[in-house]
């Protein structure tokens, strides 16, 4: 790997920032489960993907538009002979999300949709994409200054996303705090 692609890893793969966002037990939480597939849009270094395929996912797909982050993920799924991931190269404001309707059981998004544009559409396409039942893993920083993440006035409170989610058929299933720069929401396709 070069100097960037390790600098990457080092800043969103964090041992503190992992273990607060506690992967495994947010997946779960998402109905995630042996067999599920999984898009995550926004994937970076692709922490949930691998996690995902750890857990037995059937499919995953890695929607990343950075070369470097999907170069890496390119590395990994090669040194690690991974069948079952697809990584998009793709930049989702464009609204659309290169993945079939009703293909998904969960869709994440890991401190991505405070970076999105057109939020409407994205829950749109997310809404397309997954199955009836599914459900979206939303995680974001705090809406108040943290140790790190995005200005202030760029997050998004849980009634901020719940207001954008509002009119695509995805009801709020669950809201939890994280640790002093996360919190998460999960919602569930009616």
């Amino acid at each position: 790997m070069n100097g960037e692609q390790i600098k990457k890893i080092g800043k969103f793969e964090k041992e503190d920032r992992l273990e607060e966002l506690n992967l495994t037990e947010s997946l779960k939480v998402a109905g995630f489960s042996w067999g599920a597939s999984l898009a995550d849009i926004g994937s970076g270094t692709g922490v949930l993907v691998f996690k995902a395929n750890e857990l037995g996912a059937s499919k995953v797909y890695s929607v990343e538009m950075s070369q470097v982050m999907i170069e890496i993920q390119e590395e990994r799924i090669r040194e690690g002979n991974l069948k079952n991931i697809e990584v998009i190269d793709q930049n989702v404001d464009r609204n659309k999300i290169f993945i079939e309707d009703n293909s998904c059981d969960v869709v994440s998004m890991i401190t991505v949709l405070h970076e999105i544009g057109d939020k409407e559409s994205i829950m749109d396409e997310i809404s397309r994409i997954l199955k009836p039942n599914g459900r979206l893993l939303i995680i974001e920083f705090h809406n108040k200054i943290t140790s790190f993440g995005p200005p202030l006035y760029e997050r998004l409170s849980a009634e901020d996303i719940k207001a954008v989610c509002k009119g695509f058929g995805l009801v709020k299933f669950e809201q939890k705090t994280l640790g002093d720069n996360f919190y998460r929401v999960v919602f569930e396709k009616q």
